[in-house]
């Protein structure tokens, strides 16, 4: 972790919290409803969606970060990093308004930087990933230069092997070995199962 430069992740990345930690990746929650309540992403087991489903037949819905959820994070990290620099590196703008709410967030806070990955789930944490690394082998960048470390296109995180080692922080079976194509899964009776292909 650098205290020049910190990164900022939704929970939505799928980012393994130890993970995180290890990197000094600050995580802001997105949130789950289900029913009539709403938790932040992490805060409640897997099997929580899973047992949702099964009782009522319905997809848990989910929403983005909030600009009251990136505006206690980033002061959170500004307090405790004051000479710091953020940089947001933001869920897919073109599936959740998380990059907007973060925009709007920093409006007052210059201190901060927000970049749309492109990327949901475990492509966002494969790209915060490779940041982190990048920032641990360039610690005198700067936040424009480790804005633009992040990759557009995972071919390059795959290739320098980022993929197949976040695939050990993750359960694997999540993944076909070429890591391109999704296995479906269902969880049942305490574990996932696999799912005949569609």
């Amino acid at each position: 972790m650098s205290d020049k430069i910190i990164l900022v992740a939704e929970t939505g990345s799928d980012l393994n919290p130890r993970l995180a930690a290890r990197y000094g990746v600050y995580l802001v929650p997105m949130h789950v409803s289900m029913g009539g309540k709403t938790l932040d992403d992490g805060s409640f087991p897997p099997e929580d969606v899973c047992a949702y489903y099964d009782s009522t037949g319905k997809v848990p819905q989910t929403s983005a970060s909030s600009p009251a959820d990136f505006e206690r994070g980033f002061d959170e990290i500004h307090a405790a990093h004051p000479q710091a620099k953020i940089l947001h590196l933001a869920y897919s703008a073109v599936t959740t308004c998380s990059y907007q709410n973060a925009v709007l967030a920093s409006e007052e806070r210059d201190y901060v930087v927000s970049v749309d990955t492109r990327h949901v789930s475990v492509g966002q944490a494969a790209v915060v990933m490779e940041v982190a690394k990048w920032l641990q082998a360039h610690p005198e960048a700067d936040i424009q230069q480790a804005a633009q470390a992040a990759p557009g296109d995972l071919a390059v995180v795959a290739h320098g092997g980022i993929i197949a080692q976040f695939m050990q922080h993750i359960s694997g079976t999540w993944y076909k070995p070429d890591y391109t194509e999704i296995i479906p899964l269902r969880y049942e009776n305490g574990k996932f199962c696999l799912l005949e292909e569609l």
